[in-house]
Order: structure tokens, then sequence, then C-alpha cells
């Protein structure tokens, strides 16, 4: 399971607000949250900045918000 939800609803992002941010539909979001579509590289890197988290952390990979390396 992947943490793009858990990230979203703690920076008071809806679904809608986040793909606007990113440039994406709604339904993207959902998909992307449900781990049903690959996100892009490009957004992965986009999200994590945002969040001020890393990629791994937001797909599930570490439980480590943020790199140590």
């Amino acid at each position: 399971m992947n943490n793009i939800a858990s990230e979203r609803v703690k920076h008071n992002l809806t679904q809608e607000g986040l793909a606007e941010r990113l440039g994406v539909v709604s339904r993207t979001i959902r998909s992307w949250e449900k781990d049903e579509t690959s996100v892009p590289s490009s957004k992965a890197c986009e999200m994590a900045q945002m969040f001020g988290c890393s990629v791994d952390y937001l797909f599930g990979l570490t439980d480590e918000r943020l790199s140590t390396a």
C-alpha cells in the first residue's frame, strides 16, 4: 500500500486539489492511491517534494519519511 492518500490528507488536500496542483485529473489520483496505475516518475518526484518526504516513503517501500542517504 502506498502513502499518497495519507500524505494528501495530512497536507489538507482533496484528490481534486492534488490533481490540480499536479496538472492531472482527479480520477488519476484515485487510481494512484489504489495502486491501479503507475505514477510517472516526474509526478512522484513532484509529490515527494510537495509533501517533504522521499519517493520510497510515498510508495510504501520504507517507513522512513525522509531518506537518510
